[in-house]
């Protein structure tokens, strides 16, 4: 599994593992509230206790070690700025990995959330994942739009389970599966 927590290229980006040094570049940025509109998680409290959440981060593996955590900081190749993070958890028998991203304000609407997690996707799936799922809002219209392009299919929609803004919105599911025979 070592493999599958490992720096990523793209055309502009290079994705880095996690590094509790990250806060620092990602710390104002994610304490913007538009981008917990549709999450349950609010912005990071203080800098000194999301340098310890990346910290536990990288060693890539969940606190019990039933499940890979693998985050990935993008950042722009020219200008060495943090664009947010992408994640997965996968479980240890590659059957499975459930991804999460955020792309700060200032780096939206460029194509680099398409481009991460097109990049963390393809890689997860090369080296032995079998399904990547991702679980989205459907009032967040960006994030339907970005996996719909990078090749997920929505395969349903259900009442959440999380209430976000005192409402229990409705969720989509969308896949993505390794190339293999047809099922």
């Amino acid at each position: 599994m070592a493999t599958l927590f490992v720096p990523l290229q793209t055309a502009r980006l290079r994705l880095e593992p996690i590094r509790a040094r990250h806060a620092d570049l990602l710390f104002e940025a994610l304490r913007d509230p538009s981008l917990y509109l549709y999450e349950t998680d609010v912005p990071p409290h203080d800098l000194t206790t999301l340098r310890r959440r990346y910290q536990r981060l990288e060693s890539g593996r969940s606190p019990a070690g039933g499940e890979h955590w693998l985050n990935w900081v993008p950042v722009v190749c020219a200008s060495g700025a943090a664009t947010g993070f992408v994640q997965a958890t996968v479980d240890d028998d590659l059957a499975y990995a459930a991804i999460g991203y955020a792309i700060v304000t200032a780096h939206q609407h460029h194509g680099y959330g398409a481009e991460a997690v097109g990049a963390m996707t393809e890689h997860l799936l090369a080296n032995g994942v079998a399904v990547v799922h991702a679980v989205i809002d459907v009032r967040n219209a960006a994030s339907v739009a970005l996996v719909e392009r990078i090749g997920f299919e929505r395969t349903g929609t259900r009442r959440s389970s999380d209430v976000i803004g005192g409402i229990r919105g409705f969720d989509h599911d969308y896949v993505r599966r390794a190339a293999g025979p047809p099922r």
